[in-house]
């Protein structure tokens, strides 16, 4: 076990239990996920993080108590179909600028949470796919311009990123859920044309095993030795519990994919509550509770960090 340990921190997001998790409930989640018995001597938190400045004293909250029980934090942004009942979420390639800067706006109060949670003296990370909008397609790929305004986009938050001391890693969406950059060589060109240091990848097991065209294993190789991976989900392809759909068997070639790279950062059980099942179109499950699909997730990561 200690092979791995020793690189990588492994932990769970908060949405695996219940949303939101908040001033109100933040003890009773991280009571939850410290009974889980995570590997390593200091676990990874990912939770949600607010673009909104209001939340920077949650934030600091989060950070004091997450520490006092042993865990480390990382920051996940989530642009979502429609912010409320008539405010779509902006879009980073849009023709109209304001709608450009204000996706900006909203990826760097990403940021600013994500340096607010950051351990003393680390960097801060951020998760997710706070790029793009979820689920905004135009019935093509990207054009020119869109790539352009996209990277230009990019380079403006990857600088707020460099300011704040935080790596910004944009998670790698399937085609069903982004059009602008589905795969780990995608999104390598892109951080090569933006051409600054902390823009990086966030990859999913998920994601990967819908649309990159080799195995799985090969495409997080190849996103580990590039040095831009700055976190990843181990996540099902059904979206329940770990190990217990086709990705599951894949672990080994995983977990030897980052060690041989050298990867340190965090690697994280990704599940999902009911709560977020619209967002995802999952409607069937199999558990019974959040808690049965994190343990039984939680003992088969274990299982596989014995050599």
């Amino acid at each position: 076990m200690g092979q791995y340990l020793t690189n990588m921190h492994f932990g769970i997001n908060t949405w695996a239990w219940q949303l939101p998790v908040d001033a109100a409930n933040i003890d009773a989640f991280l009571d939850w996920a410290a009974a889980l018995n995570l590997p390593g001597d200091r676990p990874v938190i990912e939770c949600f993080a607010s673009p909104d400045e209001a939340d920077l004293a949650f934030a600091a909250t989060l950070k004091a108590k997450a520490a006092d029980r042993g865990f480390s934090l990382v920051a996940c942004g989530f642009n979502p179909n429609m912010l409320g009942p008539d405010t779509p979420s902006p879009h980073l390639a849009s023709p109209d600028a304001a709608e450009r800067q204000a996706a900006i706006d909203r990826a760097c109060g990403f940021i600013r949470y994500a340096a607010a949670i950051a351990e003393d003296g680390k960097p801060g990370i951020l998760s997710g796919p706070w790029h793009v909008r979820h689920q905004l397609f135009t019935g093509s790929g990207p054009t020119p311009e869109e790539r352009e305004r996209f990277i230009e986009g990019l380079r403006q938050i990857t600088r707020f990123a460099i300011d704040h001391n935080v790596l910004a890693g944009f998670e790698i969406l399937n085609r069903f859920e982004s059009y602008l950059v589905n795969t780990v060589d995608q999104a390598l060109t892109l951080i090569d044309e933006v051409a600054l240091p902390n823009l990086g990848i966030n990859w999913d097991t998920s994601h990967a095993h819908i649309d990159e065209a080799t195995d799985i294993a090969s495409s997080l190789s190849a996103a580990a030795k590039s040095g831009r991976l700055h976190h990843v989900h181990l996540s099902e392809n059904h979206r329940r519990t770990y190990g217990a759909g086709i990705i599951g068997p894949q672990t080994p070639a995983l977990l030897a994919a980052l060690r041989d790279a050298g990867y340190q950062l965090g690697v994280g059980l990704e599940l999902f509550c009911e709560a977020l099942d619209p967002a995802i179109h999952k409607w069937s499950r199999t558990e019974g509770d959040p808690t049965t699909a994190a343990a039984a997730s939680v003992a088969f990561l274990r299982s596989h960090l014995t050599s």
